[in-house]
């Protein structure tokens, strides 16, 4: 199982299969920027390692390789053959089918690759350890995505066996990190991969003429650090001491060491500024990929723009013709009108004429009317004089009837109150005389 985080995929281990033991040929992989590809988008690298580790099962199995288990740390994967050969055809089985891989979009894997062939040993029932191990991972660590390296002990082992169309170019012995003594390294090609690559990121990369150490340096960590701090500032220092205590052993360490740190700084900076570039490419082709898709939209707002020019000219000819034809409408229409309208303007001119004759006559008849108004008037005014003489008369009559009226009325009165008067007397008479008798 490779495990990246969270993130987990399972390599199939074929069952009842032991290691190889003896002199074995190793094949490690890794995915070429993996960490950054995981950080982009964990979901699309998720798919693509899931693909990755199907393909690297296809070619294992196909070729007869027998992958350690629980061996090989983050995408990484190590597979042990027992046969040279046989680590060759599976390496180019895998990029072969890694080239044509259908990869999720922007999101191909490149894989690098390394074999070394040396003597296996073994820590349990299915591990490996120890030097050859090692330096098949030093191998891969120079290598770049998509591209297969072969250790000089690899190479003796294949070179008169390789699959067909394959051939090997040496690229010249390189100074592994960590490794006394160089490497000879030679890379697998085939027409279906590619050829292209940069150097070796690796450290050998400055000439010396220092010899190779046939030891590996072990311990003495605080001098070696208190040599190199030395020769940071200093350009010859001497080494002094008994005879036999390591002087020339330590000298010869540090001496390799300064061009090596030296060559690290560089490696890292060429990673960089591969890194920056590839970076660089990427938002060129984006740039690229732009460019096209405005150069397509102008395109199509040109086209767009053509069309709408045609139709505008088209419709302005049209509305023009049409303006044409109702303004001729208009002109003989008016013509046909402003000659009706002469007929009814005579026509109009001799009722003015009419209407003018009536005016004259209607003026006679107010005239007459008015003067035999102010005949009524005065005539009416003669008879209110005359009724309001007449009245002032009646008033005078009636007076003097209301006075006679008045008199006879009391004079009927105060005969009536003198007869009553008399009837009383007369009962009263009439009394006295009664009693008398």
């Amino acid at each position: 199982m490779a495990v990246h985080g969270r993130e987990a995929v399972t390599l199939k281990q074929p069952l009842g299969t032991a290691v190889p033991e003896g002199v074995v040929t190793f094949l490690l992989t890794d995915v070429e920027g993996s960490s950054r590809l995981w950080e982009r988008d964990a979901e699309a690298m998720r798919a693509a390692i899931s693909l990755h580790y199907e393909m690297v099962e296809r070619a294992v199995n196909g070729t007869g390789g027998v992958r350690p288990v629980e061996q090989g740390e983050g995408d990484s994967v190590v597979v042990a053959f027992s046969h040279a050969s046989e680590a060759v055809a599976c390496a180019l089985a895998l990029q072969r089918g890694l080239q044509a891989a259908p990869w999720p979009p922007d999101f191909e894997l490149r894989i690098r690759v390394a074999l070394h062939s040396g003597e296996a040993l073994l820590r349990g029932a299915g591990q490996y350890v120890g030097p050859a191990l090692n330096r098949c991972a030093r191998l891969r660590s120079v290598a770049h995505g998509g591209q297969t390296l072969l250790s000089r002990a690899t190479y003796e082992l294949v070179a008169e066996s390789l699959p067909e169309g394959a051939s090997l170019r040496s690229l010249g012995p390189l100074r592994l990190r960590d490794l006394a003594r160089d490497e000879e390294v030679f890379e697998l090609c085939h027409p279906d991969l590619p050829s292209d690559f940069p150097d070796p990121r690796a450290l050998g990369v400055v000439a010396n003429n220092l010899p190779v150490a046939l030891s590996s340096f072990v311990g003495r960590e605080r001098e070696l650090a208190e040599l190199s701090h030395l020769l940071d500032g200093e350009r010859l220092l001497t080494l002094t001491g008994a005879g036999g205590c390591g002087k020339t052993r330590l000298a010869l360490q540090a001496a390799s060491e300064a061009p090596r740190a030296a060559a690290e700084v560089i490696a890292e900076l060429r990673q960089k500024l591969s890194d920056s570039m590839a970076r660089d490419n990427t938002m060129l082709e984006e740039r690229s990929r732009i460019l096209e898709t405005l150069e397509t939209l102008l395109s199509a707002v040109n086209h767009a723009s053509t069309e709408q020019r045609s139709a505008i000219d088209a419709l302005v000819g049209a509305s023009a013709e049409l303006m044409d034809r109702v303004g001729t409408r208009f002109n003989d229409k008016v013509e046909a009108e402003t000659g009706k309208m002469a007929e009814v303007a005579a026509q109009i001119t001799g009722s003015a004429v009419e209407v003018a004759s009536l005016g004259e006559a209607f003026g006679f008849g107010v005239q007459l009317f008015s003067d035999s108004n102010d005949k009524l008037v005065t005539h009416l005014q003669r008879l209110e004089g005359a009724l309001s003489k007449s009245i002032a008369r009646s008033d005078e009559q009636l007076d003097y009837y209301v006075a006679q009226a008045r008199e006879v009325i009391d004079l009927s009165i105060t005969s009536q109150k003198q007869i009553v008067e008399d009837l009383q007397q007369l009962a009263s008479n009439r009394s006295t005389a009664g009693s008398e008798a």
